[in-house]
Parts: C-alpha cells; sequence; structure tokens
C-alpha cells in the first residue's frame, strides 16, 4: 500500500511540473434551423494557453520546488467568443478553403506573423481577453492559507450583445426547450398509427396522459415528498463527496 501511494505522489508531482502549451484553439458552431433566414454561428478561438513551473520569483525553470509548494505562470493570448448573426456557412465548402477560412477566424497572437488582435468580420460577445496569471500549489495548506492559489491580471474584459443576437439566443434556447419537452412526451406517443384501428382514440388518449403527466409534475415539485427527496439527495451527496475527497469511498460506500 505504501509503495503504491509513493508511486503515486511521485506520479502527481511529475504532471505538477510538466509544461502546457496550447495554440490555435476554434470551436464553431452553426445553426439554420432556430431562426428561419436568419444563419447564425457561435464560435470560441484562443491563440494561446500556457503554463510554465516558475521560481518564487516568478523566474522560468523546469523543477524548482519551495518549502511553500509548486509556483507556476500562466500565460492567456486572446481568447474571445463570437456570436455572427449573418454569417457564411462552412459545411459545403472544400476542405482547403475550409482549413483557411476557420484558421483566419483565430484572432492571432502578438508574437505570430498575422496582424494581432479582434477581426472585423466576427461580432464579439466578448472581447479578446488577455493576461498573466499566478499559481501556487500549497503543499502544508491551513485556514489561512489554501490549497491552490491563483492571481490574474487581465488587460481587457467585456462583453457586448446586439438585439440580432439576443433574438437569435432566445430562439435556439426556446428550440433546445421544444426539443427536450418532446423527447418526453416520445416515451408515451403511441408511435405509428396505420396499424391501429382507432387512431383518433389513440392519439387522444396520448394527448390526456401528456397533460396529466405534464400537471402532475409540476404540482409534485411543490409537495412535502419532493422536499424530502431534494433534501434527502443533498445530504447523500455531501456525505459521498467528503468520503471521496478522503479517499475511504471503497471502504464505506456500503456502510452509506
Amino acid at each position: 500500500m505504501s509503495t503504491l501511494l509513493t508511486q503515486r505522489s511521485q506520479t502527481t508531482r511529475k504532471v505538477f511540473f510538466l509544461p502546457l502549451q496550447i495554440k490555435n484553439v476554434h470551436v464553431h458552431y452553426e445553426d439554420k434551423i432556430s431562426v428561419p433566414g436568419h444563419a447564425f454561428s457561435i464560435g470560441l478561438s484562443l491563440a494561446e494557453l500556457s503554463v510554465v513551473s516558475t521560481n518564487e520569483n516568478c523566474c522560468k525553470s523546469f523543477i524548482v520546488e519551495s518549502n511553500a509548494g509548486i509556483h507556476k505562470l500562466t500565460s492567456l493570448d486572446l481568447l474571445a467568443i463570437y456570436f455572427n448573426t449573418k454569417s457564411i456557412s462552412l459545411f459545403h465548402i472544400t476542405p482547403e478553403k475550409f482549413q483557411k477560412c476557420f484558421t483566419k477566424m483565430i484572432s492571432q497572437s502578438k508574437n505570430s506573423n498575422s496582424k494581432a488582435g479582434m477581426l472585423l468580420d466576427n461580432q464579439y460577445i466578448l472581447n479578446t481577453v488577455s493576461g498573466d496569471g499566478k499559481l501556487l500549489l500549497c503543499k502544508h495548506p491551513t485556514k489561512y492559507l489554501a490549497k491552490i492559489n491563483y492571481q490574474l491580471t487581465l488587460s481587457e474584459l467585456g462583453f457586448l450583445i446586439d438585439a440580432g443576437q439576443y433574438r437569435d439566443t432566445l430562439s435556439c434556447l426556446y428550440l433546445f426547450h421544444f426539443y427536450k419537452k418532446c423527447q418526453e412526451l416520445l416515451r408515451s406517443h403511441p408511435g405509428d398509427t396505420s396499424a391501429i384501428k382507432n387512431k383518433l382514440r389513440a392519439l387522444w388518449s396520448f394527448a390526456i396522459a401528456a397533460t396529466q403527466h405534464e400537471v402532475h409534475q409540476r404540482a409534485y415539485k411543490w409537495t412535502w415528498d419532493c422536499f424530502c427527496q431534494q433534501r434527502d439527495d443533498h445530504k447523500l451527496y455531501i456525505r459521498l463527496f467528503q468520503v471521496a475527497q478522503l479517499g475511504t469511498l471503497a471502504l464505506n460506500f456500503v456502510s452509506i
């Protein structure tokens, strides 16, 4: 058991000291169904994210462990979220053009050869954010000193939203809510009514059952039984979280 704990501790230390560098991240979502006639796209782009080990004076070093703990220096470069209300679909273009357009939509870093800053073609709801952070993983935390200490300094943090983006957001959320309701109702749907003798009666019974279920669910949320169930689930979650943090989940799960 002690050997396993020692190996796990050494592995954890090695992972903590590893440098991390992520460049040119772009996540893109297109939607032309939520608002007919108004195709929109939502995306997240990141030029660079890096995490390196440092000493107590924030000077880069590979493996340095002080008495206070492990020091890290993080760098965030041009994180942005855009919401284009009049976007052109990238679905039907060739892979070569897709890669070119996809890469071009990422705000370029100041260290790259391309022009830095925001792109005029994108409608940003989160303007490009850059900053630096200092991370300290404390070896001996106390009630006055947390185990994880982080200081973050950002150059700018601004959120913008216009009427078109607000309209498309509400339409998209409504459509997701509609799909969720449809999935719940499909459980009791009679299915293909072509083989049923009395189609109208089957559909009418389905409508009545769905309405009754909706009314009962809304009423149940305000009953004492529902409140007691939520209370018991909350207490059980706290106990499971505590034993999981202490590493005794396998031993105490049966008794819980």
